[in-house]
């Protein structure tokens, strides 16, 4: 180790060592404000800005392994329809709704607008309607058409007959996008309820719109259609707001069935004030 000249109030201390120089600026026999000077050096230079004797750097502790990193926020597939192609983002987002809802959700778009999910819900029900209807329909919309009203039969009266079929397949972009806000605002006030929501009315919307659109899919298959829509699209749709939200499936799934038990109340207290009143 080098050994170095050190001075003080203009004053020569004396030549040290350089480890007997740390030593002394531990013990306070040397001071940062000491001058320096050793054979290759310009001038006198105090110990403090001398990278030798200068005070150890805090050391930096590398964060917790358990903090959590941010959550990415990065789909489905269909919200970057723009850069990956319109079909390949709507099959995609069909195949991984219907197969992955949880990893979906769980990184899906919290907010954006209702537009987007919106037309993914149209852009696969409404041909999914028009489809199962021209293929599969056997006139059972067209049932009311076999009543006589005075004469007349009920499908001549509104225009004959497939006219519920037409009037169907058109209203139903109209019957969707009010059943989709009516629908996600109920099952949102629900969540809330059972504490469940922990994001907002938008992210509860988001997923009733992505697992409503996949799941009707399934309308295409003539007889397990209706079950598996009934079935596999309550289960996505279940895992996928338990994602979404980052609560439990128990919450989520008391928070469905919370307004089907105010219906069968509200038609049970029906039936039995009505059987009341037949009674009397």
């Amino acid at each position: 180790m080098a050994d170095y000249h050190l001075g003080r109030d203009e004053q020569e201390l004396g030549v040290f060592p350089e480890h007997e120089i740390r030593e002394g600026l531990l013990t306070g026999r040397f001071l940062p404000t000491d001058l320096a000077w050793m054979a290759g050096m310009t001038d006198w230079q105090p110990l403090e800005s001398l990278p030798a004797f200068s005070p150890p750097q805090p050391e930096t502790m590398p964060p917790e392994m358990n903090q959590a990193a941010p959550e990415a926020q990065y789909g489905p597939p269909f919200e970057d329809r723009d850069t990956v192609g319109f079909f390949t983002a709507l099959f995609t987002t069909i195949s991984l709704v219907l197969t992955q809802p949880r990893d979906t959700f769980s990184s899906m778009r919290r907010d954006g607008g209702f537009g987007t999910p919106l037309f993914f819900l149209l852009a696969v029900g409404w041909p999914m309607v028009i489809l199962s209807t021209t293929l599969f329909s056997d006139g059972s919309l067209r049932m009311l058409g076999e009543y006589d009203f005075s004469g007349q039969s009920f499908d001549r009266v509104l225009g004959g007959p497939g006219f519920f079929e037409i009037a169907y397949l058109m209203g139903y972009p109209f019957m969707v996008v009010f059943g989709q806000f009516l629908g996600a605002a109920i099952t949102h006030a629900c969540l809330l309820a059972v504490g469940g929501a922990n994001h907002s009315y938008e992210t509860t919307f988001r997923v009733s719109c992505y697992t409503t659109g996949a799941a009707s899919v399934f309308q295409l298959l003539p007889i397990l259609g209706p079950l598996l829509i009934l079935l596999w699209g309550g289960i996505i749709q279940v895992v996928g707001l338990a994602a979404a939200h980052g609560t439990g499936l128990g919450r989520v799934v008391l928070a469905l069935v919370i307004p089907m038990l105010v219906l069968v109340t509200i038609v049970l207290g029906g039936v039995f004030g009505l059987s009341g009143s037949l009674f009397q």
